[in-house]
Parts: C-alpha cells; sequence; structure tokens
C-alpha cells in the first residue's frame, strides 16, 4: 500500500532561502507573493536566465537548451540561519575546458524573474475560468477610504500568508487550509471586479474570472464535478479566483421540500466544506449579501463594501475616463459629476458612448454628446430623463 503524505508549502523564510540559493544572491521583494515548490524556483530562475542570454546576448537561435535540473538538496538544508546573510560564500568554479574561463553569472533582472516564475502556473484552469492580466493599479481606484483600507489589508493578507501561517505557526491543523477569502459587496458598477483585478495585480499574479454558465449544470452532481476541477486547478496557483454573482452558488440552505432542495443544499454543504480546504486566495463579488448562507460568512477573511460614489468622486471618474477625449469648451463635467447619480460603471459606459459620437461626427466631444450618452445610459438602466435632472441641458436629449 503506497504512503501518502501532505506536504506543506515552504513558509516565507524558506522559499526565500530557495531563491537566495539559486540566485546566488538574496531573493528581490516582487518575489515575496509568490508561493513556489523548489522546483519551480529552479525552473523560474532557468528561464529568466535564458530570457537574458536571449534578449541581451544575441539572437535567439544561440540561447542554450533548458539544462536538466539536478537533484535538489534537502529542505532542512534550505531554512535560513538566525542571523541573515545576505548572499552565500561563493562556490569554487570547476576547471575552465580550453583557455576560456567560466565567468560569473549574473542574477537577472527582476521583472524577467517574476515573469519567469508566474509562468510556473501553467495549468488546466483556463479551460474554465477566463484569465486576466492585471492592467490596472491603486491609483486607477475611486473608492471611499474605508474600502480602499480593506482592499489594501486583503492584499496584505494574501502577501504574507507564509510568514503568518508557516513561520509564525499559525497555521491550523485537521487538513483545512488558509485560504485569503473576501467577500465584495455592492451594487453593479461600483467597481467589484476591478477591484479584484487590482488586489492581482498587486500581488504580481493573474486573475481567474470563474464562469458560472460553465460551472452550474443542471444534472444533479455534474455543477460539484465542475468546482472540484476548478479548486483542484487553483491548489497551489498564484492566482486570484474571482466569482461573480457569488449568491448564486453560496446561497442560503432551506428546509427540504422536494429532491431538488436536497440537492440544493448538497451544493451549498460541499462548497462550504471546500472552501475550508482550500489554501488560495478567492474573490467572491455579489450585490446580494443577505441570500448568502450564514455557515459561509463565518469563513470569510475580508468584507468590503462598495457604495454608489458620492458627487466628489463622480467628478474624479468622469474626468478619468475622458483624460484622453478632446472635450470641447461647453463640457460642464461638475454639472454631470452632481446632477447624474451614476455608479463607475455607468459613468465608463457613458463616456465611451460619448467618445464614439464625437469619434463619428468627427469633432471633439462637446456637451450635447455627453448628455445624448447619459440618456442612453439612463433608458438603459429604466431611469426616466427628467428636466428637474438635466436641468438646462434637457433640450439637447434627443426625441
Amino acid at each position: 500500500m503506497p504512503l501518502i503524505d501532505d506536504v506543506l508549502p515552504l513558509g516565507a523564510g524558506a522559499q526565500a532561502a530557495v531563491w537566495a540559493a539559486e540566485l546566488g544572491a538574496p531573493m528581490p521583494g516582487e518575489l515575496a507573493s509568490l508561493r513556489l515548490a523548489p522546483r519551480q524556483v529552479r525552473r523560474a530562475v532557468v528561464a529568466s536566465r535564458l530570457s537574458a542570454r536571449v534578449l541581451e546576448g544575441g539572437p535567439e537561435q544561440d540561447a542554450p537548451e533548458l539544462p536538466e535540473l539536478p537533484e535538489l538538496p534537502e529542505l532542512a538544508e534550505l531554512q535560513p540561519s538566525p542571523e541573515p546573510q545576505p548572499s552565500r560564500e561563493p562556490q569554487p568554479s570547476p576547471e575552465p575546458q580550453g583557455s576560456q574561463a567560466a565567468r560569473p553569472v549574473a542574477p537577472p533582472r527582476v521583472e524577467w524573474l517574476v515573469a519567469a516564475a508566474r509562468a510556473q502556473n501553467a495549468t488546466g484552469l483556463e479551460r474554465l475560468a477566463r484569465r486576466i492580466s492585471p492592467a490596472v493599479g491603486w491609483d486607477d481606484l475611486v473608492l471611499p477610504p474605508r474600502t480602499l483600507t480593506t482592499l489594501r489589508h486583503l492584499a496584505g493578507r494574501a502577501a504574507h500568508r507564509g510568514r503568518v501561517l508557516d513561520d509564525w505557526g499559525l497555521r491550523r491543523g485537521g487538513g483545512r487550509g488558509e485560504a485569503v477569502t473576501a467577500l465584495f459587496v455592492g451594487e453593479s458598477g461600483t467597481g467589484k471586479t476591478m477591484a479584484a483585478e487590482v488586489v492581482a495585480g498587486a500581488l504580481g499574479v493573474d486573475m481567474y474570472v470563474i464562469d458560472l454558465s460553465g460551472v452550474v449544470d443542471k444534472y444533479i452532481g455534474e455543477t460539484e464535478k465542475n468546482l472540484e476541477r476548478i479548486f483542484v486547478g487553483a491548489e497551489g496557483l498564484n492566482a486570484v479566483l474571482f466569482f461573480d454573482e457569488a449568491d448564486a452558488l453560496f446561497g442560503k440552505r432551506s428546509e427540504v421540500s422536494d429532491a431538488r432542495d436536497r440537492y440544493a443544499n448538497v451544493e451549498v454543504a460541499y462548497l462550504l466544506q471546500r472552501i475550508e480546504s482550500f489554501d488560495g486566495v478567492a474573490v467572491l463579488a455579489t450585490n446580494l449579501a443577505a441570500n448568502l448562507d450564514d455557515a459561509f460568512r463565518r469563513r470569510l477573511s475580508v468584507v468590503a463594501e462598495f457604495t454608489r460614489p458620492d458627487a466628489e468622486q463622480r467628478l474624479a471618474l468622469w474626468r478619468r475616463m475622458l483624460a484622453g477625449v478632446p472635450l470641447a469648451t461647453d463640457v460642464d463635467l461638475e454639472f454631470c459629476a452632481k446632477a447624474f447619480g451614476l455608479a463607475g460603471g455607468d459613468i465608463r459606459n457613458a463616456a465611451v458612448t460619448a467618445a464614439y459620437l464625437g469619434a463619428a461626427n468627427g469633432q471633439v466631444v462637446d456637451m450635447r454628446e455627453i448628455v445624448t450618452a447619459v440618456a442612453l445610459e439612463y433608458r438603459k438602466l429604466g431611469r426616466l430623463c427628467l428636466a428637474d435632472e438635466f436641468g438646462p441641458y434637457f433640450p439637447l436629449i434627443p426625441r
């Protein structure tokens, strides 16, 4: 009978020691949030040095073949000593072959190391989710200070898991994972998806958006199988899982009146158990927080509330969305911010529509086009265009 054992992930100190051993230099801080096995670290260093050889040392065909990876030292040998050492002692170099002596290899550039480390996340999860490479940062968020503080705490919690759980011994036993699970609560268009992307970017990882249409199945037991594939693919993956409309999966369990209720409760119970053993970063977004199961709420690490922006925040959003758009002198963004109570996503939609209208007219975007775009957005939202709300610009609305 084979012996099966669970191997815990490396702590922060052991991970830094592995990187230092492979690089011959201290681990860059940008790699601290990535959790890799020793062999993945070895592959990342080799791949980044190949990139340096290709991009700086000559044409691509001169790049060396990926060498065979020798056996890694025991983990005990890689544990950090009490006194931190900036670098290891230089090893005696082998005898040079011919007349050309071996030159010391400098550590690769940090951006190549990060890219190579993230490439170690190759997984089948992309068949079940949509991968997003973060392209936004903290400066792109327009949110209340309390929400921003919560998001920064979430990013810090995910970044320092190895130190807190493993080095400081706060990991729980019993086969339970230590997932960083966040709940984003707010109306549609208030920035939940963008905030999750910013957190992923701060951690230096990709975000995987779970498509519920490919997860929820009408056949009994298939939904659990699809979810299991997602969690298995995400184990050990340096990424952020994003479940949109999470109340569709994590809804409250109800009293059993027929077979459908019983199997729906089984799905929720399975999710609660699976989240308990998950060891990654998961963000769940919903605009119906009251529909979530109470037992799931107790398993959350962070809850961030996303509210509709006030007039000052709406002005910042209008200015940011139209920063690169040529505007006419009659454009009054202050009026738009005060008069139109739109969420951030709605403001973006209106700004994009106004830009298209201006491009079609072959001129700069004027107030007529912005008012027309807002009116179109109102109709999409099922809102009436009232003269009291549009003020002096009400006659500009197309009839």
